[in-house]
């Protein structure tokens, strides 16, 4: 079996592909863009563009790893390395001029996910974990909130995607009867950060792919989080149900 590639050494490749991306957006950010209108999303060529910088990046730097994207396809690789990219999370955020978006990887071996890191380009913020290392903010340790009580609980909640979407705001509607407040963001990836910051108490979305969560997912982990994940109504999609231990073990039973 090849040896595990250094992980620090995945964590600055991982970090200088979310810039490339992240500084393409911030290039095409308010400009009129070409874009497709989706049910519940839209594809821009902002996407396209900031996909492009990172999987040439990732192919000079790393061209035995496999990789995985929103925008060009490809499969999970269960052997050896594999990059799981989103160029752009938010991307209706981004085309309304919105400034509630990032770019994330994922580095995953043998099927396992080792490097999780997350670029906001507007706030200039690296979030980041290794497995078993801890999650971090620009050098800074993250940590979940310590709120244990649902009544107390602020939860993000994400738009919801797939051909069930009326189930998602059915089943929001016993979340938000029972915690104290609830926020709509529309970027996954960020309010997965900031979940793992301890700046909300738990968080839930439908309809995700795996590199809409896969580096946040680890992020959480490493920073005392819960989280888990059930197949969604779309092939190919998640449910995503997460929170620090003690808000999430009273959202699994709404």
């Amino acid at each position: 079996m090849t040896a595990r590639p250094d992980r620090e050494a995945i964590l600055s490749v991982a970090r200088e592909a979310c810039r490339l991306g992240g500084e393409k957006l911030t290039a095409l950010f308010g400009s009129a863009l070409e874009k497709n209108i989706l049910p519940h999303d839209i594809k821009s060529q902002a996407d396209l563009e900031s996909e492009k910088v990172m999987r040439a990046f990732l192919a000079e730097k790393r061209p035995e790893d496999a990789v995985m994207g929103e925008e060009e396809g490809g499969a999970l690789e269960l052997n050896g390395g594999c990059w799981v990219v989103d160029p752009l999370d938010g991307t209706i955020n981004f085309s309304h001029g919105i400034r509630y978006f990032a770019v994330t990887a994922a580095w995953y071996w043998m099927g396992e996910p080792e490097v999780g890191v997350i670029f906001d380009p507007n706030a200039n913020h690296f979030y980041y974990a290794v497995k078993g290392r801890g999650a971090y903010c620009d050098g800074k340790p993250l940590r979940v909130s310590k709120t244990n009580r649902l009544k107390e609980a602020m939860v993000f909640v994400g738009c919801g995607k797939g051909s069930d979407i009326a189930c998602h705001w059915r089943n929001l509607e016993k979340v938000v009867a029972r915690i104290h407040s609830v926020r709509f963001k529309c970027c996954a990836t960020l309010d997965l950060a900031a979940l793992a910051g301890g700046l909300c108490d738990g968080y839930t979305d439908q309809g995700l792919y795996l590199w809409d969560f896969a580096a946040g997912a680890l992020i959480l982990k490493e920073a005392g989080g819960e989280y888990e994940t059930k197949a969604g109504s779309e092939p190919g999609t998640y449910d995503f149900l997460g929170g620090n231990p003690a808000v999430f073990k009273e959202l699994k039973k709404l």
